[in-house]
């Protein structure tokens, strides 16, 4: 793979060396830079690939039906966001002109206005502003080495590197208060884990949830006393919730499984008052009573709340309760179409 193209080279098993010149076989192949993974798959004479389609979006609010209120600001190709309830902003991820990594916009969800945050990378960057809305943490890494970054957003502009670690850290949510901030990172032995860091201690790296099973998409209750996250443990995805901090107990909430993130969109969030529990499940949005002033807690049956769309993005629910921040593909939604490749070997003639 170079450049979003797919390249064949003659190869010689004996001498154990590439011989020739490398031949384009195929274009516009779907890949995650930072892995330098390409989506395509070769069997004997037969190639399979993923074409990469560059979509624009346009950010929306949908109501407590699910329908389209309004929407606002310029398209682009927003691969997703973090919201942060208390300071009314929301960090967008763009996907790059050329399809390769992304940059990070502010969106003020009051004003309605999307500004940059940082400039194009190569590397999948993810960000979150502060609850008092001076400051920002981000998450920027290639796949095998990743960087953790405090940024001002006052007129000093200081940056302070919160920490640097081999392999790849995914920056998850924060605490309604602003304390904690939660991060799926990927181990070898043990898929994807939750760590928290304290910013109100000694800002390190902690695990919270790293069992042999993938823990992601941590999201703190309002009270900081209980975390819910999904596992895939049952063989499906489902949402579970577990005392916090230190180990204990879980209990599923979610029935049927949870939309899978894909680390861009969250799939579940406490509501305000964290008396409910809201997840995905394909185009649904379904809610669940939780009692937690206990210490065990209490969860109701799964109800359908509404249904969207299953091309948008539901980036958060609004703490007002009453809206969805959303993305929406603008015209026609098209899906990568999967491409067939019948004796791609005559290309190499």
């Amino acid at each position: 793979m170079k450049d979003g193209t797919l390249t064949a080279q003659a190869f010689d098993a004996d001498a154990l060396r590439l011989q020739g010149r490398p031949v384009p076989i195929a274009e516009s192949v779907e890949y995650y830079n930072p892995r330098n993974i390409g989506y395509f798959s070769i069997s004997q004479g037969v190639l399979v690939y993923r074409q990469d389609i560059l979509e624009n979006r346009e950010i929306v609010w949908l109501d407590a039906t699910g329908k389209e209120s309004e929407h606002w600001g310029d398209p682009a190709p927003y691969l997703g966001g973090t919201l942060s309830p208390a300071s009314h902003a929301a960090v967008l991820y763009r996907q790059n002109a050329d399809g390769h990594g992304n940059s990070l916009w502010l969106a003020d969800t009051q004003r309605k206005t999307i500004t940059r945050l940082t400039p194009d990378s190569d590397l999948d960057q993810r960000g979150i502003v502060s609850v008092d809305g001076t400051s920002m943490v981000t998450s920027a890494t290639s796949g095998y080495h990743s960087v953790l970054v405090q940024h001002s957003l006052i007129s000093s502009g200081k940056e302070t590197k919160l920490a640097e670690l081999d392999g790849a850290i995914y920056l998850a949510s924060q605490s309604m208060n602003g304390r904690y901030l939660f991060f799926s990172l990927q181990d070898p032995k043990t898929s994807f884990d939750v760590y928290v860091m304290d910013m109100a201690g000694d800002r390190k790296l902690v695990p919270v949830l790293n069992g042999p099973y993938s823990e992601s998409d941590a999201k703190l209750s309002p009270d900081t006393k209980w975390l819910a996250f999904t596992s895939d443990e049952n063989g499906s995805v489902e949402l579970y919730v577990t005392p916090f901090p230190g180990k204990g107990p879980k209990w599923q909430v979610s029935s049927g499984g949870v939309t899978a993130s894909d680390n861009n969109v969250s799939v579940a969030d406490w509501s305000p008052d964290g008396k409910q529990l809201h997840y995905r499940q394909g185009d649904k949005i379904y809610t669940v009573e939780a009692r937690t002033n206990s210490s065990k807690p209490e969860f109701s049956a799964p109800k359908e709340l509404l249904s969207i769309p299953q091309e948008l993005d539901a980036i958060a629910f609004m703490a007002d309760g009453k809206r969805i921040m959303a993305t929406r593909p603008v015209g026609q939604h098209s899906v990568a179409p999967m491409n067939v490749v019948l004796n791609w070997q005559r290309l190499m003639q």
